[in-house]
């Protein structure tokens, strides 16, 4: 990771914290992690190139984007952002907050769009709702544990918040949007998925 490539990521990382720390939802690593991946993967879909150039590695859970950990527990060691317990009803997680003013940056106009629509579109999301969002998308699905997620598979995908759609109109992604909200509440289709990730 250059220093030029590092700050763009702090920038972004603060950013992000600042625009969701408020939100009912709050901002956990989690959520952070799967923001970054609609981010770079919905900008890659749509212009050919990704927002921060990090490699995202499949894991049960969700993508995991490399070497964002380490720069989290730095950017906490040096006062940057702090960390606090939440309670709720699964018992509690660590939220994200910042006072630290978030800095100017050098995002391009797409960039700053796709950074835009996606925080509003995630904003009231849970960790575990955007976590279970990228289980549908074909980068993750086709990909191994344990193994690089492949930008162009991004192409496949759809982020209707950016109004990508693959191979499909927004009447029929809705249509679909519906057919999934059936099956993810379904408990034969919870028990398969398990028994697939068991794989």
């Amino acid at each position: 990771m250059t220093d030029i490539q590092k700050q763009k990521i702090e920038q972004l990382l603060i950013h992000l914290i600042h625009a969701l720390q408020d939100s009912k939802a709050g901002v956990t690593k989690t959520k952070l992690y799967k923001l970054l991946y609609f981010l770079d993967f919905g900008h890659y879909a749509k212009y050919d190139r990704s927002i921060t150039n990090l490699s995202y590695l499949k894991f049960r859970f969700g993508p995991v984007p490399m070497g964002v950990d380490t720069l989290l527990k730095l950017m906490e060691e040096n006062e940057w952002i702090q960390r606090q317990w939440k309670s709720d009803r699964y018992d509690g997680h660590s939220i994200y907050k910042s006072s630290t003013v978030n800095p100017s940056n050098d995002w391009s106009a797409t960039e700053k769009e796709t950074i835009e629509a996606t925080i509003q579109h995630f904003k009231n999301t849970y960790a575990f709702q955007v976590s279970r969002e990228t289980h549908h998308h074909y980068s993750w699905i086709s990909t191994d544990n344990g193994k690089i997620i492949d930008y162009e598979k991004s192409k496949f995908c759809d982020f209707e918040w950016l109004d990508y759609f693959y191979n499909k109109t927004k009447e029929e992604y809705l249509e679909d949007q519906q057919t999934r909200k059936l099956l993810d509440e379904s408990e034969e289709m919870d028990q398969l998925m398990n028994s697939l990730q068991n794989l």
